[in-house]
């Protein structure tokens, strides 16, 4: 956390940076009050996005909320990652106001089947999310058929192998700041 809060204050020119949370903040009031306390001291805390997974939600809904909440008071965006294996609840979805969800893992070859059921599930989660301005991102996609798949159901956004590899931080600095 501390390299990312340094690289975005030393380098303006960076994009917006995801950062994918543990629990722990969630469940220790020590770690949640670090990043408390180091996100108000930031400089340029609206420029991360905190991605939660959906199953935080379902075991701590409480702590979800409350931190969700103090995070977007102090400019950082919230999202969701692996969404839709706890069947995609809505009302998490207008608590927490993410800007952007991450469909779970394994949906695509499912998909790719064109197995109705999970075609119609991710549809409805999809439109929900689209309903809401919450951008929907398909991971785990390794080929250009997971693509269609999903671009046929209405996903424009995607990450996986098929589009690169992840990147080191300050590798992916050098590559995204302008000097």
């Amino acid at each position: 956390m501390e390299q990312v809060l340094q690289a975005l204050a030393e380098h303006p020119s960076l994009p917006q940076v995801s950062v994918n949370m543990t629990h722990t903040p969630l469940e220790d009031s020590t770690q949640r009050a670090w990043l408390i306390s180091r996100l108000q001291q930031a400089t340029q805390a609206e420029r991360l996005v905190f991605e939660l997974s959906e199953s935080f939600l379902h075991h701590s809904p409480n702590a979800c909320t409350q931190l969700s909440k103090t995070l977007r008071d102090l400019g950082c965006g919230i999202a969701l990652d692996h969404f839709g294996r706890q069947l995609g609840d809505k009302q998490f979805l207008q608590q927490l106001k993410p800007v952007y969800i991450k469909l779970a893992f394994g949906f695509g070859e499912v998909l790719k089947q064109q197995d109705e059921k999970t075609t119609v599930y991710l549809a409805s989660l999809i439109e929900m999310a689209q309903n809401q301005d919450i951008a929907p991102i398909a991971t785990g996609i390794e080929d250009e058929a997971l693509i269609a798949a999903y671009q046929a159901i209405g996903i424009q956004l995607f990450q996986g192998y098929a589009l690169g590899s992840p990147t080191p931080l300050d590798q992916w600095i050098k590559q995204h700041a302008t000097y």
